[in-house]
């Protein structure tokens, strides 16, 4: 279908009343509003005081200035939306939801997924059926309820947000802020060791706090964990387990590097994949706008009836085509970056395995060090112990010679991930040096 073109104010009221499958809405640096549809008469326009109103019985592609105020009621299916300067105000979206670049945005309902990136304002949400991912939002959060996971990262105002899954965060807390986050099952806090705050932390399951210089009060499932000056206030619950630990990188916490290098190069790689695509769709416009223009100056002079409806005809089908190839060059960059994430995941894998191995070495390691110094303690003194009793009253015969001991086979050299764990036992005071030293003595074998 032709699409729909429009001039319209650069901060244009723009209401997308129903889409039937997918959406895809972006900004651009023009004074128009441009719609198009895949399916013929699926498209329709109105204006109510104003404002334009549009409809859709299947997908559909939005160009809108980057000023303008949108307004969403409903989406079937996904819908991606980005390079808005505007606010954005959502009522419903039926499957996932991507935003990227965008101001301050509402959303009440999504079905699906919802991940937001380069938000330049506030981004509040009433209820997401999955999980939901934030990453650089400059306002404050707010989330009421999220069905799945929660991972929030670098977001600058306050916190407001409740998860039924596990939640993941790891932001600058800032004085005068107010945070609260509830998870259903597990909660991993990650703060910067040198940051104030005064967090009330409780979990269903275990609670594991790991920041030198604080001051802890409670016990159990129950504590206060402050630092510097309390300010501001940090309230954290979990179902499951708890954690709060510095970002620094430690034995406990080397199976996080391969989910916050996942998590970087997943960041790097799409935002790597939206400038090819704002490239791609430029130069489709500039193309666009040249070959328009030769066939005016080809044009100029014939008659203008129905010679012009067909360069409005092949203008059209020449952006359908261009479109085309920018989306497959947009799936294969999804694609190589999936296939790339894969690839992280399984190194995260193996790193934990291979953390997870070292501690179960060294506390096997313990274990023959503790009953070792028991054997010594009670050798001082002790009466020798036969080997065995006699139950015959004739002679004893003689013992038989003891065959040599075969030399033990040498001890595999011990890893630094093992000596990172011993390290870690050490800062945290459950075995002193010399403790340690028996530790690395049995672990190599000696």
């Amino acid at each position: 279908m032709d699409p729909i073109v429009l001039d319209v104010p650069a901060d244009a009221a723009i209401q997308i009343s129903k889409v039937g499958g997918d959406l895809r809405l972006t900004g651009w640096d023009h004074n128009q509003f441009l719609a198009e549809a895949d399916d013929d008469n699926s498209l329709k326009l109105d204006r109510n005081d104003g404002q334009l109103v549009l409809s859709a019985t299947s997908d559909v592609t939005v160009r809108v200035p980057r000023g303008a105020q949108i307004f969403i009621d409903s989406v079937g299916n996904d819908a991606q939306i980005k390079s808005l300067d505007g606010a954005l105000h959502v009522r419903n979206v039926g499957g996932e939801l991507r935003l990227r670049q965008t101001a301050d945005v509402d959303i009440e309902r999504v079905g699906g997924d919802l991940s937001a990136k380069k938000i330049a304002g506030h981004l509040h949400v009433n209820t997401v059926g999955g999980d939901l991912l934030a990453h650089r939002v400059q306002g404050d959060f707010a989330v009421t309820r999220v069905g799945g996971d929660l991972f929030l990262r670098d977001v600058e105002g306050g916190l407001q947000a409740s998860a039924g899954g596990d939640v993941t965060i790891s932001v600058e807390f800032k004085p005068g802020q107010q945070y609260r986050l509830d998870a259903g099952s597990d909660l991993v806090c990650r703060v910067d060791p040198e940051c104030d705050g005064r967090f009330d932390v409780r979990a269903g399951g275990d609670l594991s706090i790991d920041l030198a210089g604080a001051q802890i009060e409670g016990n159990g499932r129950n504590k206060v964990v402050t630092l510097g000056s309390g300010d501001p206030a940090v309230k954290l619950s979990a179902g499951g387990d708890l954690s709060l630990s510095g970002l620094a990188a430690s034995a406990e916490t080397l199976d996080d590097f391969g989910d916050r290098f996942g998590e970087d190069f997943g960041v790097m790689a799409e935002e790597f994949a939206a400038q090819v695509e704002n490239q791609i769709e430029s130069q489709i416009e500039v193309q666009l706008a040249d070959f328009q223009r030769q066939l005016s100056e080809r044009l100029a002079g014939l008659d203008v009836g129905p010679v012009h409806l067909k360069a409005e005809e092949l203008a059209a089908k020449a952006r359908r085509a261009a479109e085309r190839s920018a989306e497959n060059a947009k799936r294969r960059i999804e694609r190589q970056t999936e296939a790339a994430q894969r690839r992280v995941e399984a190194a995260q894998r193996r790193a934990a395995l291979q953390t997870e191995a070292a501690q179960r070495r060294v506390e096997d390691a313990q274990r023959r060090a503790e009953a070792m110094g028991r054997r010594a303690a009670g050798r001082p003194g002790e009466p020798s112990r036969p080997s065995g009793w006699s139950f015959g009253f004739g002679p004893r015969p003689p013992t038989p010679p003891t065959p040599p001991t075969p030399p033990a086979p040498p001890s595999a050299p011990v890893s630094d991930e093992e000596r990172m764990v011993i390290l870690r036992m050490v800062e945290q005071g459950k075995i002193n040096v010399a403790d340690a030293e028996k530790l690395l003595a049995a672990l190599e074998g000696k």
